[in-house]
């Protein structure tokens, strides 16, 4: 156009430079609205948790420094009211006991262990510590001294010694002993960075950090669901056999046949019931339902 005269080249050189003035601020426009878009559903789920009734913390007493025993005293559990989750639960432990819960998928267990530290409350019934509600106790004591872990391990952007103490102070002694109970021996310094979520880690090394994160905190309760699903079967029984010599209580949620052995206790749920509790001898000569947990594999032998 400019070759036939019907543009100067004074007039091309104008709109190329409006065209690149108005292009950069579209593209940022476009930028912006893409990311709140993503953005949209995040900012959702923020308003819905924000929405959520405060948690009720009715509880003066402190936690005692000793655990003497657990019971669950006709203890049922529904998250609505057509359907009951857990029903009369009956259960005594005693300090130092360790607590397997076995069943098959859906029958209650996760649900079971999450009632100790009062991530939801019996709708009917009571589970008493020492003689008393666990209502009764500062919610924030109660979970500081039971704690729950599952195999999902969330680990920050920091160094496996940070992960470990969260900003708490420990000794060195403390932290080294809790790393060599926990076979944390794939780092050769602590002060390792694990990358986002634990990104540069193995499931198993991320779930034995966050073990070591919850022992060092002198736990009086233990509740290992599949904490330890990541972790080859050599290695956790060295591990558990070492928690063995703290004193505490240990409930475990596990499919592994070697896992479950070494509780002092089984307890068989079957579709929100106990339905049997004993050794594993015991269960797999009189519980049906045992041997035929074992027999399809849902409880593995290894």
């Amino acid at each position: 156009m400019v070759s036939i005269g019907y543009l100067t080249l004074a007039t091309l050189i104008a709109f190329y430079y409006a065209v690149g003035r108005i292009f950069y601020p579209i593209e940022r426009y476009i930028d912006i609205w893409v990311s709140v878009q993503r953005a949209k559903p995040s900012a959702e789920r923020i308003s819905l948790l924000l929405e959520q009734p405060e948690e009720k913390i009715e509880g003066k007493l402190s936690f005692p420094q000793e655990v003497r025993e657990i019971v669950f005293s006709n203890v049922s559990f529904s998250y609505n009211p057509n359907r009951e989750v857990l029903t009369n639960i009956n259960l005594r432990v005693k300090g130092g006991e360790w607590i397997a819960i076995v069943g098959e998928s859906g029958s209650g267990k996760t649900t079971l262990a999450k009632l100790i530290p009062r991530f939801y409350d019996p709708t009917k019934g009571s589970i008493k510590i020492n003689g008393i509600d666990i209502r009764e106790y500062k919610l924030d004591e109660l979970r500081s001294k039971c704690i729950y872990l599952d195999s999902k391990a969330y680990l920050f952007n920091l160094s496996v010694r940070e992960n470990i103490t969260l900003g708490e102070d420990f000794s060195e002694d403390e932290i080294v002993k809790v790393c060599k109970i926990c076979k944390i021996d794939f780092v050769k310094d602590l002060n390792t960075r694990v990358g986002e979520g634990g990104e540069l880690l193995s499931e198993g090394q991320r779930q034995r950090i966050a073990l070591a994160r919850a022992i060092i905190r002198r736990s009086a309760i233990l509740i290992l669901d599949e904490a330890l699903s990541g972790v080859d079967a050599k290695t956790e029984g060295q591990i558990l056999r070492e928690l063995r010599k703290m004193n505490m209580i240990v409930f475990i949620i596990s499919h592994r046949l070697s896992t479950i052995r070494t509780a002092d206790e089984i307890v068989l749920l079957h579709e929100g019931r106990i339905v049997a509790e004993g050794t594993h001898d015991e269960l797999y000569r009189y519980s049906d339902i045992y041997r035929a947990l074992i027999r399809r594999q849902v409880i593995k032998e290894e």
